[in-house]
This record gives structure tokens, sequence and C-alpha cells, in this order.
């Protein structure tokens, strides 16, 4: 009998010290989280109120909250650099970068927290894509900071990211073929061929490989750029196996008789946004899931004043379409988790009303009764599609008229951008921010 009340009491002890554990965290899960804020930014960013919202943002740390502050991070990040605060945004995008390098292991009670409640008792961490595209956003930053030099810093943290990705897993879609072409852009502007090529390398394998998966093609530029840079580095027979190999013909050399390029980014959209899906076969459980919101611009076309040429966009980035395939990727985890936690729960349960009693029992499953819920958290404010326009121009200053195209191939509006510096040799790079 003492035997059996010293398990007992025993038993008990194991059980407070997991509900003391884990109750900040559950408590914590069933709060408010940042969506209910960051729904409220929508009309703002498609009036594109960048500015006001921008500053609105800066004091809504305490709305955010403690587990999604990285998110309250990436979302000043992508507002300051659509607002035009570049250097605010780096600074954003470097507070963001040092919150993932530090929190890059999870700690045991919110650990203990998700598998008693769910993912939203976790602080927010970021997907391999949102990773990267901070990077991507600060080169762009730096680029219209005019200071290349740091934009191929921002270049080698990316490519240092992407490596420590691929040692974990060898996975094409860590690739960032987008980071890579503009690394190889700026780098063959400042004069470093042999750097060029190897970016032009990487980026154009990138696209290559993730054609069928995110179906975006290889931009005709960046397969020209490949052949010039590998005869600039006295790579000849790669030169001749990329020529053959994919039929690549000869184009214009972009900086001949001493032009120089102007480099427009079209930044068109944002990303899907998650809602809760409720599977109703089996276990009843809510799981994430991403709705699209197709942009409105589909392409551009561009024309310098005083020229007949006129230049089409290319997609080079569809984050639409990859956020979607990874969270096919990750779904199958996402419902063993979700299993895993169900079962737990009743364990739980059922193990707390036998020895702790039935109102303890009762008390504990009324805590757990709120959870379940999809994580439905994701940086919303990326842009939903990447496009890009390349356009040879003598030295000089340049006005550029653009017209910008909906999916049924209707203008939708027009801009011009006025009094452009070129430079012989030299790439100028500008960035367009469309709903």
């Amino acid at each position: 009998m003492r035997s059996f009340e010293k398990d007992r009491s025993y038993a008990i002890v194991r059980w407070r010290s997991l509900l003391i554990l884990a109750l900040p965290g559950l408590l914590n899960a069933c709060l408010a989280s940042s969506m209910t804020y960051r729904g409220k930014m929508e009309p703002d960013l498609y009036r594109s109120d960048f500015i006001p919202l921008l500053e609105e943002l800066k004091g809504a740390q305490d709305a955010y909250g403690e587990k999604d502050r990285l998110l309250w991070y990436l979302d000043l990040c992508a507002v300051a650099h659509y607002a035009g605060a570049y250097r605010q945004s780096n600074d954003f995008c470097q507070a963001a970068a040092r919150w993932i390098e530090a929190h890059a292991m999870k700690s045991i009670r919110e650990e203990t927290a998700a598998m008693l409640a769910d993912d939203r008792a976790l602080s927010y961490q970021s997907t391999f894509y949102e990773g990267n595209f901070l990077h991507t956003i600060g080169m762009l930053n730096y680029l219209l900071l005019n200071d290349e030099e740091e934009a191929l810093v921002e270049a080698r943290k990316l490519d240092e990211r992407i490596n420590l990705l691929l040692q974990k897993e060898d996975d094409i879609r860590y690739q960032d073929p987008l980071g890579r072409y503009l690394s190889a852009l700026i780098h063959e502007s400042t004069g470093a061929f042999d750097d060029a090529f190897i970016d032009d390398r990487l980026a154009f394998e990138a696209y290559r490989l993730q054609r069928e998966i995110y179906g975006v093609p290889i931009p005709w530029e960046l397969a020209q750029d490949l052949l010039r840079m590998a005869r600039k580095s006295e790579r000849y027979e790669e030169e001749r196996r990329y020529r053959q190999a994919y039929s690549i013909e000869e184009g214009m050399n972009p900086f001949a008789h001493r032009k120089g390029e102007l480099v427009i980014v079209v930044e068109s959209g944002f990303s899907p946004y998650k809602i809760p899906k409720v599977e109703k076969k089996g276990l009843k459980r809510e799981l994430p899931a991403f709705i699209d919101r197709p942009p409105y611009v589909q392409y551009v076309r561009a024309r310098a004043l005083g020229s007949k040429r006129v230049v089409a966009s290319a997609t080079v980035l569809d984050l639409g379409r990859i956020v979607q395939v990874d969270l096919d990727r990750r779904i199958e985890r996402i419902v063993r988790k979700s299993t895993g936690r169900a079962l737990v729960k009743t364990g739980v349960t059922l193990g707390a009303q036998q020895l702790i009693g039935p109102a303890a029992g009762f008390l504990l499953g009324g805590i757990l009764l709120p959870s379940g819920e999809a994580d439905l958290r994701c940086w919303s404010t990326l842009p939903a599609r990447i496009l890009m326009l390349r356009i040879p121009l003598p030295p000089g200053r340049h006005g550029i008229a653009l017209k910008f195209y909906s999916h049924y191939n209707s203008e939708i509006f027009r801009q011009y951008l006025s009094d452009v510096p070129i430079a012989p040799g030299r790439r100028t790079f500008r960035v367009i921010k469309t709903p």
C-alpha cells in the first residue's frame, strides 16, 4: 500500500512539473498573436501607404508579442524597403538575421508546450526562402543606395546560408537563383568576371533545375551573361558546352559601344497568406493552407525616351509558387505532429484523471481544449512575384516610360522614371513596388 502511495505521489509531482513547465507556453498559444494586427495592415499595403504604415509598425512590438518578434522584424524589413527607407530596411533585415541565428535551437519549454497545445506555442521560425530573401532585400537596398561593396557582402552571406542548408539536406529548392543572378550582375559591373561567371553558372543551374518545380524559365539575358562571362574569364570549353547543350544563341553585349545598363526590378503583389483548413476525416483538426493572391501586374514593357526599342520584363522569382510548394513538402510532417499531439493530449488527460483525480483531469482537459489550431504565421508582406527588365543605354541621363499589364494583356497603368543616370560599363538599379 505504501509503495502504491509513493508511486502515486511521485506521479503527481511529475504531472505537476509537466504542467508548470508547459503552462506558460499553453497560455501563450491561446492568446491572440500578431495575426490580428497583421490583418489590419492589408488596406495600407494595397494602397501603397508604406510610409505611414512603417511608422505605425515601428510601435507595434507589443502587438506582435515575444514569440512573433521575428515576424515583426521581417514585416519592418519589407515595409521599410517598399517605403524607400533602405537604410532602415537593412537595419531590420540584420536584426531579423541575428534573431534567426540566436534562436536556431527551440527551448525545451516551448517544445513541451507545443506538444500539449499547438505550434503557436513556439517562437516563429523562418522558412528557408524567408531567410534567403532577407539577403536579397539587403542586396537591393544597398544597390539603391549605390553601395555595391555592401551589396556583395549580402551576396556572400546568402552564399554561406545556402551552403549550410545544402550541408543538412541536398535539395535544389534551397538554391536562390535571383540572389545569385543579382550577385553576378554586380560582379560583372565591377569587372570581377571570374566571380560573375561562377554566380551566373549557379543561377543558370538553379533556374534550370527548379523550372519543373516553380515554372520559372531561365531568363534569356542570364543565358547570354553566362556565355559572355565564360569567354571573359577564359573558360572557352564551358562556353562551348553551354552553347551546344542548351542551344544558346549569341546575344547583344549590354556594355558594347561604351554603353551602360539600367536594371529595373518590379516587386509585384504580395505573397499568399495562410488560412485554417479543417480536416474532417479521422481526427478533427486544423491544418494550414495558403490562399493565393495573384498580383495585378503580370508583365511590364519599357522604352527609353528617344528610342524605338521596347524591352519586356522576365519573371525571375515566383514566391507565390515557392510558398505553396514548401507547405506541400512540409504538410506530412505537420500532420504527423498533429496526430502525435492528439495522442499525447488524450494520454495526459486520462493519466491525470487516474492519478490526481477527475477534477484535475477535467481542468487539464479545459486547458488543452482550445488548442490544436493551425499555425497561420508567415511572412505575408513579401512580394508575390519578381520581374526584371534590363535596358542597355548610352551614357547620360535618361527618361524611361513603363507600361504595366494585367493577366488579360490589358494595360493597367503607366509610370515614368526621370533623370536616370547611366555610366559606361556600369549598371544602375531601380526597384518598383506594384500591387
